[in-house]
């Protein structure tokens, strides 16, 4: 049963298309709460997730909205207008949920919202963008006057200890997954990589380096931003990728192959968190998303620097199956419906209590 007593009014600043599933997930765990009013970019929802929307209960108001050509700057100058039209639907609701922000522009849009509401900022890539000095500065201006929700536990001790946010203003609720049975069509030694933030340098060593597969039956499928490329060992795709395609190739992949930028440290890969809850064996070459997973999930993932080091991991059967099998029970176990439920609710009613 809702909680009538607690009113969330939810937004997004950004917009950004690769959250739109998560945030249809967040809002959808939010509703079985609390009541929701919920202002969006018109069409931003699919017509499914809006019909989803109104059977839950959420009160989803749309605006249309003329935008600036995207770079840098206009970005910001976008987040500002969605800023500025939403505080126009607010109603006095208990607490502000914004679903993602522009680090700059919301000390600038902040004046245009209630300063008497709460208000609650789901971190994506926000934090790893405090290694920017004038980001962190404007950063320092707000940063104890809002509340942080973060998706890893080592993201809040990084903004408590580094940053130096109050304690009391950070809330680690688990990154949404949808849990799907392991796959019918699996390609032994398939590996797949399809993740949206990609280290180039790396895909070039694939690249360099495809001989090496010629020695061996594995087939590596990735997506680079600047790179075309196909063999029999080796297949690199270029541009958009549509949902279907993108399950396609997670259902036959064997192993996931996450190739991450260095700068990828504070904000979570939803790649991983695909790759996990597909039952997926994952290949990383980000040693900090390694180090976590090896932490809390020991054998889930594996680090690689090349291509040498995934031939290698493969053809010494370095994988250690019940290892893995123990540390996937422990993370689907951890991150069930009703828990993740249970951790957002705990969090937004702190926030709420919170003096």
């Amino acid at each position: 049963m809702k909680n009538k007593e607690h009113k969330l009014f939810i937004v997004d600043y950004i917009y950004a298309q690769g959250h739109q599933s998560v945030n249809f997930d967040i809002v959808s765990i939010l509703s079985q709460n609390f009541k929701i009013r919920m202002v969006a970019l018109e069409n931003f929802y699919s017509v499914k997730q809006k019909k989803n929307f109104t059977d839950l209960g959420v009160e989803l108001i749309e605006y249309k909205m003329r935008y600036k050509k995207v770079n840098r700057y206009n970005s910001r100058i976008n987040s500002i207008k969605h800023m500025i039209i939403s505080s126009k639907y607010y109603m006095k609701e208990d607490l502000i949920v914004v679903l993602a922000f522009d680090t700059i522009a919301f000390l600038l849009g902040e004046l245009f919202l209630p300063r008497t509401c709460r208000k609650i900022l789901f971190h994506h890539n926000n934090t790893d963008e405090l290694v920017s000095i004038i980001k962190r500065i404007i950063f320092n201006i707000y940063k104890n006057h809002v509340y942080h929700f973060l998706f890893q536990e080592d993201f809040c001790e990084y903004l408590s200890k580094k940053i130096k946010v109050d304690g009391k203003k950070l809330y680690y609720v688990p990154h949404p997954i949808h849990l799907r049975p392991k796959g019918k069509n699996i390609q032994l030694n398939t590996i797949v990589g399809l993740c949206r933030s990609v280290d180039e340098s790396v895909v070039e060593n694939f690249m360099e380096n495809e001989f090496f597969l010629n020695q061996s039956d594995i087939k590596i499928i990735l997506r680079s931003k600047r790179y075309r490329f196909e063999s029999n060992n080796l297949k690199i795709i270029n541009g958009f990728l549509e949902e279907a395609k993108y399950l396609e190739y997670l259902d036959i992949a064997a192993y996931i192959l996450v190739l991450l930028p260095e700068t990828f440290q504070f904000r979570i890969s939803g790649s991983i968190y695909d790759a996990i809850s597909y039952g997926k064996i994952v290949l990383t070459n980000n040693r900090i998303k390694f180090n976590y997973f090896n932490t809390y999930y020991p054998g889930l993932c594996y680090y690689i620097s090349n291509i040498e080091d995934v031939i290698s991991i493969l053809d010494n059967n370095s994988i250690n199956i019940e290892q893995f099998n123990q540390s996937y029970k422990d993370f689907i176990n951890n991150h069930l419906p009703e828990r993740i439920e249970q951790h957002y609710k705990n969090a937004i009613c702190s926030v709420y209590l919170y003096n």
